[in-house]
């Protein structure tokens, strides 16, 4: 009783982000045990323990049935409650494959074809700062670009909402404001030329959603994504702390508070359960089966970018998803999101196997991110399985 009570206590008095030491020993595990699985379990604790990780969620998809989800850890450190597989969670940038579908979904409609520029779709007027000149090259720009990140932009400080609203001239910038922004700012290579991974690409490409949908991007990806795969929690992420959604955990960071980071679409938007987005994900598994994309949209999803040869072996970034195409044919597909309070990953093996992890802090004490060290680990886990659970 006395070990209990220092253990409740040394939550209740350290920061939150602080999680470990001697006394979390103790990693809480919720869920449908699957005996099979049980080296999944034991890597995961094990995991936890040593990266000092306050929760996280894990589901397994073989063969398109869910076969394992649990909880490990903590939602809310300071009330102790455990993570449960119904525990909602920022996804950042694994949103962008969402995205990706539903501007898919729009060319096989007819509404846009991949090859539309974005300053014909989008009817914004560029911001130019004064004595500059728009870029001709900005026109080129096409929708396919976007998809791809070869839009012509690089990632930049200039580009954070904060530095945008005051460029501006406005107190917050919102995600018309950085497109108009974006479109007013000089290219730095040729569209198309080469890849640089860029979030607000995809905040165009949200844009472009609504404008040739005719919906908010919220209501045109609940109603034509995500419905027809049977997936109703999941909802907007909100930035702040207070905003929260009943089923949400909340986040930690070593470094940064994880409630000040603006929650829109290009990274931020969506809040989901592992078990959704493994749900999500399994619905390409049969091009031929999908409820979403046609079978030749799904195979569009993960080819290369006209510009880029695929080459087994290598990797390359797709339609809102990173592709690789393994020597022995494989393909497997996947894509990570990360943000302060927010680490993130979904993976299509190809060989019937999906994955997805999510956690409630992004980094360990060490400051590496806890995906990237996990991925190899967990892998070699499932690889080791020789029976796998029967499913109905």
């Amino acid at each position: 009783m006395l070990i209990r009570l220092l253990v409740v206590l040394f939550f209740l008095t350290v920061s939150p982000a602080v999680w470990g030491g001697e006394a979390a020993r103790e990693v809480p595990v919720s869920g449908e045990a699957v005996r099979e699985l049980a080296s999944i379990d034991n890597l995961m604790v094990k995991f936890m323990r040593e990266n000092r990780v306050p929760g996280g969620s894990v589901s397994i998809m073989r063969n398109g049935k869910l076969i394992y989800s649990r909880g490990f850890g903590f939602a809310d450190m300071e009330k102790q409650i455990p993570i449960e597989p119904y525990h909602l969670f920022r996804i950042a940038s694994i949103t962008k494959p969402i995205i990706a579908i539903g501007i898919l979904q729009l060319a096989e409609r007819g509404k846009l074809k991949l090859t539309d520029t974005v300053y014909e779709t989008l009817d914004f007027k560029p911001y130019v700062k004064e004595g500059e000149k728009l870029d001709e090259r900005l026109r080129q720009v096409t929708i396919e670009d976007l998809l791809h990140h070869r839009g012509g932009w690089r990632a930049k400080d200039e580009f954070s909402y904060g530095n945008i609203g005051k460029a501006i001239g406005i107190k917050y910038a919102y995600p018309k404001d950085v497109v108009r922004y974006m479109m007013g700012r000089r290219l730095d290579f040729n569209p198309g030329e080469e890849m640089s991974y860029l979030n607000e690409g995809y905040v165009m490409l949200g844009r472009v959603i609504e404008e040739v949908s005719g919906e908010s991007y919220e209501k045109y990806i609940k109603r034509n994504v995500l419905a027809p795969v049977e997936i109703s929690d999941m909802e907007l992420a909100r930035t702040k702390k207070k905003d929260l959604a009943a089923k949400e955990v909340k986040y930690y960071s070593h470094e940064y508070n994880p409630y000040t980071f603006n929650c829109f679409e290009g990274r931020y938007m969506w809040i989901a359960t592992a078990a959704d987005l493994a749900k999500l994900a399994k619905d390409f598994d049969n091009p031929l089966r999908s409820r979403i994309l046609t079978a030749k949209s799904v195979e569009r999803m993960f080819a290369p970018h006209p510009a880029e040869h695929k080459r087994k072996g290598k990797k390359y970034y797709g339609c809102g998803w990173e592709v690789l195409v393994r020597k022995d044919g494989k393909q497997r597909t996947w894509h990570t999101g990360g943000m302060p309070g927010t680490n993130g990953i979904v993976v299509r093996r190809g060989d019937g196997v999906n994955w997805v992890i999510l956690f409630n802090s992004k980094k360990n004490h060490n400051g590496k991110k806890l995906v990237k060290l996990l991925i190899d680990p967990f892998d070699k886990r499932l690889n080791k399985i020789e029976v796998w659970p029967q499913t109905q």
